[in-house]
């Protein structure tokens, strides 16, 4: 069994803005993760107000340099370590410079590599765990999410996005994961502003005077916009080593059609198993007529669209893309053999 370990500040328990609290231990994301994977045991380590490395006035143990061998030896052997700080560092001190926490981190990482290879071992790990950095997200002005007010630190607006900079650079120098959390918290900004940015892994090239094109698809009686979704595939990865994945998908199939619900219609779905076993698990537990139903059908078996090989749109559809140089997407479920 894999091991991860979740190490970090509050963020780590995410927050319900709803009703203005940390969400509930089932609905925090190391626990999600938890039950997302088969055969991987995921340790939280989430304290509020912890900092890379600086002690915190009036909140004893926060500093999470200091606790962290305790925390890597208690969940040891690892396989990943996920580092979520740095939010807290700029609370801790009005001062701190986004270099001075990007410096702290790479602390941090050394630390997780030099963990031995068992408690009380003087020997070094020959195989220390890979590490993710997850840089703080930048959703709003702090002194909105608190209530409280902190109005004086709102420039943590500008300090998170220096900071995150200097994760990615950091990243790419210590050979680690990155994770940039704003992007998960505010992904309709992030779409609108990577439609306009300079083509590229960031950017699609598209000026912002044709944000609002469109293409009338004639029959289908729609317009396609930058944005949809005209490929939804299950693929055969899911399932090589997770029927329960499956499983899911396929119930998930029966509650949309018994709610009524369809595709679109310029979306191409397609079901590509890794082997006729699942067609067998599927027609047993009815659940084959329910994919059917939805216009998931099963066009062969082994790899598909991952690689290209999704087969060709509707010439119509391919048209309207064509015709307003519409940026779309796909929605794909492979999720192993990728790093």
């Amino acid at each position: 069994m894999k091991s991860i370990l979740v190490y970090g500040d509050s963020l780590v328990w995410g927050r319900n803005a709803s009703q203005k609290n940390r969400h509930s231990f089932d609905d925090r994301w190391p626990n999600v993760l938890a039950t997302s994977l088969i055969d991987v045991s995921v340790w939280e380590a989430g304290l509020g107000g912890r900092t890379t490395d600086l002690e915190y006035a009036g909140r004893p143990g926060r500093n999470g340099l200091q606790h962290l061998p305790v925390a890597l030896l208690q969940a040891a052997p690892l396989d990943l370590v996920i580092l979520a700080l740095g939010t807290n560092d700029l609370f801790a001190d009005a001062e701190r410079k986004p270099e001075d926490t990007a410096d702290a981190m790479r602390t941090l990482i050394a630390t997780v590599r030099a963990l031995p290879s068992t408690s009380g071992s003087s020997v070094p790990n020959t195989n220390p765990p890979k590490v993710m950095i997850v840089s703080p997200p930048n959703c709003l002005p702090l002194s909105s999410v608190t209530g409280a007010g902190f109005p004086e630190l709102d420039n943590l607006t500008q300090w998170l996005p220096e900071l995150t900079k200097l994760y990615v650079k950091l990243a790419i120098e210590q050979g680690t994961y990155f994770a940039d959390a704003t992007k998960l918290c505010d992904p309709d900004r992030h779409w609108l502003e990577s439609l306009n940015l300079p083509s590229g892994h960031h950017g699609h090239g598209i000026d912002s005077s044709d944000n609002d094109s469109s293409s009338y698809i004639e029959g289908r009686e729609v317009e396609l916009q930058h944005g949809d979704i005209v490929i939804a595939a299950i693929t055969s990865c899911t399932n090589t080593s997770n029927p329960s994945v499956m499983l899911a998908a396929g119930l998930l199939a029966r509650n949309a059609r018994s709610k009524g619900l369809e595709i679109k219609p310029w979306v191409r779905p397609s079901l590509a198993p890794g082997s006729r076993v699942v067609i067998e698990y599927f027609d047993a537990a009815g659940l084959t007529e329910d994919l059917s139903a939805v216009g998931f059908h099963v066009v062969g078996y082994g790899c598909t669209t991952c690689i290209g090989n999704s087969g060709p749109l509707d010439e119509d559809i391919e048209a309207a893309i064509d015709a307003s140089d519409l940026i779309v997407g796909s929605v794909l479920s492979g999720n192993r053999n990728f790093e």
